[in-house]
């Protein structure tokens, strides 16, 4: 059965200005905005550690739990009833996520006006494009999100079906097949997610060197 690796993890970069800015242009303005929309992303962060954690923790769990008999049937419940707690910290973990990436786009919509405001045309194309790929990116999350909690319900569906007495090996290879689909699918979505984080990290050194902005990158 496949299992991800933290796969909402952040992979942004932070950027840091290295001289003192007042937020008078508009390119500072952007510039303020797009930090300010990183430090809401904090969270993202912060989950990567337990969620990895428990998905090891819930992987070791299935695989205990299938190597038993149907002669340990009560073990096997014990099992599947610890693996479901693993499963809703897991939910828990991802909605703080999705609540933080919300906050992030709701503040990073201020950076829309700033960009008019911008006289260089091709600087001001430049920040629009580097705009488009902050909402892809939004949107990317979101639907990686979505699909990972689709994922952790096929897992509570496995685990269900585990505490059956009468449980047989072609229900059991059917739900196994049903996970192994979700994720796949989830992975799809945390390469978007990934690439566009990319795309949005490149995008954001060549807006503030363009507009002038002195930055130091930390990965």
């Amino acid at each position: 059965m496949y299992k991800l690796r933290g796969v909402l993890a952040a992979a942004g970069a932070a950027f840091l200005l290295t001289g003192c800015m007042g937020g008078s242009t508009p390119q500072e303005m952007v510039y303020n905005t797009l930090e300010d929309t990183v430090k809401k992303e904090e969270t993202l962060k912060e989950t990567q550690e337990p969620l990895t954690k428990l998905e090891e923790e819930e992987q070791a769990l299935f695989d205990k739990a299938i190597s038993m008999s149907m002669e340990e049937i009560e073990e096997i419940r014990k099992i599947a009833d610890q693996a479901l707690e693993n499963i809703s910290e897991r939910e828990a973990l991802i909605n703080e996520e999705s609540e933080a990436m919300a906050d992030a786009k709701e503040a990073f919509q201020a950076v829309e006006s700033s960009i008019e405001e911008i006289e260089d045309e091709e600087l001001r194309k430049e920040a629009d494009d580097l705009s488009s790929l902050m909402n892809e990116r939004f949107e990317a999350h979101s639907a990686m999100a979505d699909s990972y909690l689709q994922s952790l319900s096929s897992d509570k569906e496995l685990y269900e079906l585990l505490k059956k007495e009468d449980l047989t090996m072609e229900e059991l290879q059917a739900q196994i097949e049903k996970v192994n689909t979700n994720y796949e699918t989830t992975m799809e979505h945390n390469q978007t997610y990934n690439q566009l984080t990319e795309e949005v990290n490149g995008s954001k050194v060549s807006f503030y060197e363009n507009a002038e902005i002195d930055i130091d990158s930390e990965a």
